[in-house]
């Protein structure tokens, strides 16, 4: 890896960190959701190119390596927006879809009835996802306050 591909990693680490709550047990991303409940976020790796990637299988490429054809990376806490790279397993998309019934959030609040979107089901967790909203927001005024005060 040469210096220039070293920079370019240590960029992309630092825009994933700034926004990653490592507050509790799991690292929770903090930007950009997607529908189906999973972290993206926007790389600009060729110049006037930018792809969506989701945050959870960079941080497994980054981290802990190659994901290989047929693979997907989940979260074993459950939690779609954990980034954390002792949480991240590989699994088929068979595995995943055995376990996709759950009732409860990692937290224990009871889910909602799924919402079919395309031909996924989709659940999020609105009472933590409330909460992770208001925890960000109260982050960004303490940081914006000790940026001006």
């Amino acid at each position: 890896m040469d210096e220039e591909d070293k920079t370019r990693l240590d960029m992309l680490w630092d825009k994933l960190d700034s926004r990653l709550d490592k507050s509790g047990d799991c690292w929770i991303w903090t930007g950009f959701v997607e529908e189906n409940g999973y972290g993206r976020i926007y790389l600009d790796v060729y110049p006037g190119d930018p792809t969506k990637e989701f945050v959870h299988r960079l941080m497994y490429l980054m981290k802990i390596g190659h994901i290989p054809e047929g693979m997907v990376v989940t979260q074993k806490c459950g939690n779609k927006l954990c980034c954390k790279p002792k949480h991240l397993l590989l699994a088929t998309r068979s595995d995943i879809s055995a376990n996709g019934n759950k009732t409860h959030c990692i937290r224990g609040h009871k889910l909602p009835i799924p919402k079919q979107v395309g031909v996924r089901e989709i659940r999020v967790c609105r009472e933590c996802n409330s909460i992770r909203q208001a925890e960000y927001r109260k982050s960004k005024q303490e940081s914006q306050r000790k940026d001006h005060g």
